[in-house]
């Protein structure tokens, strides 16, 4: 078996996944904390007035619904959102901790927009150059669902010298796909005059909800696509427009109305507007912990495996810390150490309060890329923590 010499940063959520592909290993049996708790038969979670709690895995979920007006037919959701599953990222040649960011996303909070995002790896094909390819595309539907796809598109951004072989020669390429829970996903394949950052997925649901994206959802590590329009099989369509560097956004339905505006996402103040309310919700955002005593152990894993180590510390960030509703005014702490949400103050002065640890085995798998000779270049490995 061939090994997959890529050069990439993944999350842990979709590590497992590219790990079995390219490195034709299996994991240990791990279990998934990345998700967000299912409210299905079989799931006993802990709900209270805007969390939930999997008491399987310790993962906390906070929505905080921002009703809008509805439309015709077709009406967009829009909540902020907290999954302490996915506050933090582990990568690195130590490796670490890093809190997760990315587009209206920060410290496990988020914006509920529908999201496409995807994971950019290289193949290096020596003198060819390098093949760059898309895998791993998860949308996140405005109602904050995840589905996944098996969709993978490779190309280049830079042609090979004249008489060299096409450096994506031999790559397989998936560029449509139906999955078991209705939904189906197309893209056009690359051709080979460096196309590659020209191609977004099509997604359409089962009732016939058809989502455009942007070029971006096609190219850059951790690219996040934000939408261009939704629209139904009766053909309502919302629009959405992302605009500054602060990520502000707005959605417009049918009736031309303007259903939600942001000023933007993770500024000092953001301030959201819902059309036919008054007050406008105003979200806090400050510096949520600060560098803790908590260390990572990491165990290598499958045929190429890492080195054991402990992770080293992660670093601070920001998050929500205050969030004015009609309701009134919530607060937010987090732990010290490990940067999770740990207490919900309420606008009458209830809380609620998370403590939070270490679990005593692996439970979550990534790849990541280590140094073993200084003189060159990183590998790639895979390791659970």
């Amino acid at each position: 078996m061939t090994r997959c010499r890529i050069r990439f940063v993944i999350t842990a959520a979709v590590a497992a996944a590219l790990a079995t592909a390219c490195f034709a290993q299996a994991l240990p049996d791990i279990s998934n904390t990345s998700a967000p708790p299912l409210h299905t038969p079989g799931h006993a979670l802990i709900d209270g007035p805007h969390e939930t709690v999997n008491p399987a895995n310790g993962q906390v979920s906070l929505r905080f619904a921002v009703p809008l007006p509805p439309g015709r037919q077709l009406t967009p959701q829009f909540s902020i959102a907290y999954d302490s599953g996915s506050s933090t990222t582990f990568f690195g040649t130590s490796p670490q901790l890093w809190p997760a960011s990315g587009l209206l996303f920060q410290r496990g909070w988020s914006y509920t927009a529908p999201m496409l995002t995807n994971v950019r790896a290289q193949k290096d094909a020596g003198d060819s150059g390098l093949c760059d390819f898309s895998t791993s595309y998860v949308l996140q539907t405005d109602d904050g669902g995840r589905h996944e796809f098996g969709l993978s598109i490779a190309g280049y951004d830079k042609a090979p010298p004249v008489g060299y072989p096409d450096p994506c020669q031999g790559q397989t390429q998936i560029t449509s796909q139906q999955t078991p829970d209705g939904w189906s996903a197309s893209v056009s394949p690359d051709s080979p005059d460096s196309s590659f950052m020209n191609h977004a997925p099509t997604l359409v649901d089962p009732d016939g909800t058809t989502y455009t994206f942007g070029e971006n959802a096609a190219h850059d590590a951790f690219a996040s696509g934000f939408p261009i329009t939704v629209v139904d099989r009766n053909g309502n369509i919302l629009n959405y427009a992302l605009s500054g560097s602060g990520a502000a956004f707005h959605v417009t339905d049918t009736l031309n109305r303007t259903v939600v505006s942001t000023s933007g996402f993770a500024q000092a103040s953001d301030s959201i507007a819902v059309s036919g309310m008054a007050t406008n919700y105003t979200v806090t955002w400050g510096s949520s912990w600060g560098t803790g005593g908590a260390s990572i152990g990491t165990q290598g894993a499958g045929q190429f495996a890492c080195p054991n180590r402990s992770a080293t510390p992660f670093g601070s960030a920001t998050a929500i810390v205050g969030l004015d509703t009609p309701e009134g005014h919530y607060s937010f702490e987090y732990d010290s150490s490990y940067g999770t949400l740990d207490r919900i103050t309420y606008p009458n002065g209830g809380y609620v309060r998370y403590v939070w640890g270490v679990t005593s085995s692996p439970n979550e798998a990534a790849v990541i890329e280590y140094s073993p000779d200084p003189q060159l270049p990183p590998a790639n490995c895979v390791a659970v923590y």
